[in-house]
Formats: C-alpha cells, sequence, structure tokens
C-alpha cells in the first residue's frame, strides 16, 4: 500500500511562491484556488501568513496589494517593507507602554503592583531606546559600548 503526501494549503502556496519571479502579482481570485479558501476567511489568511514566514526565512516576501492580492516583493523593496514592519510594532510597544502607564495602581494588589512597576522600568527603557531619548538606561548602554570599545583597542 502506498502513502500520498498531502501538502497543507500553507505548503503548496509556499512551493508555488518560491517559483514566482520578483515583482510578481497574484490576484485573490489565483490564490484562492491555490489555498482552497475564499479571500475573506481565516483559514485563506491563515495559509497566507504561514506561507509568508516560511518564505522570508528563505528571502522572499509576499506584500498585501489591496484589493488586488500579493505581490512577491523586488529585492530594492526589503528595506521599505521591513520598515512597515517596525513601524507597527513600534506603535504596539507604544500602547503596552500606555497601559502599564496609567495602570490603577491604587486598587492593584502590592505583589501586582510590583510587577507593573518592574514591567514599566523596562518599557520606559525599551521606549527611550526606540525613540532615542536619553535616560539612565541609555547612559548605561552608552557607558558599556564606550567599555567595550576601549577594551578592543587594548587588544
Amino acid at each position: 500500500m502506498s502513502r500520498t503526501k498531502v501538502l497543507l494549503e500553507w505548503q503548496t502556496l509556499y512551493n508555488k511562491a518560491c517559483l514566482w519571479d520578483y515583482g510578481r502579482i497574484k490576484t485573490h481570485e489565483e490564490l484562492e484556488v491555490i489555498v482552497n479558501a475564499k479571500s475573506w476567511t481565516s483559514k485563506y489568511r491563515s495559509a497566507i501568513d504561514r506561507a509568508n514566514k516560511k518564505l522570508i526565512e528563505n528571502g522572499r516576501i509576499l506584500k498585501s496589494i489591496r484589493r488586488v492580492g500579493y505581490q512577491v516583493v523586488n529585492p530594492d523593496d526589503y528595506l521599505n517593507v521591513s520598515e512597515g514592519h517596525k513601524k507597527k510594532g513600534i506603535k504596539q510597544l507604544d500602547t503596552a507602554h500606555n497601559i502599564l502607564k496609567n495602570a490603577p495602581f491604587k486598587d492593584m494588589s502590592e505583589e501586582a503592583r510590583l510587577k507593573v512597576t518592574f514591567a514599566f522600568d523596562r518599557s520606559s527603557m525599551l521606549q527611550s531606546i526606540l525613540h532615542g531619548g536619553l535616560s539612565s538606561g541609555d547612559e548605561h548602554f552608552k557607558k558599556k559600548e564606550l567599555q567595550i570599545r576601549n577594551e578592543e583597542r587594548v587588544v
């Protein structure tokens, strides 16, 4: 008895996308056939996301083209795609920081207050790094960097 290997929809999409030329656009209709799901469904979105994660690991990216489909990103556009993801991530971190900053301390248990305070301190250092401000955390990193550079000169 022979066994047939059944590929999941995302794997089928991944295999096909690896062969597409840079700049190639695939419409939602074309992709619906490949992933066997309508474009507005979570199954479709999940297949695209999972295939894209694997593609990124192998130097390719599928970028959404609103109301059209997806495009294989040209190599010269990788920085722009990366910057877009960074901006989204920074917005998420800003929201997380604001949640901690405005937490209702007076209504929290002592244990929760300590945890939130610790998380807020770490978040503040990260915010400082991301937004280019100076803080004691930044000064610590600058001192450490100078120390490493001086040690490299000695060696």
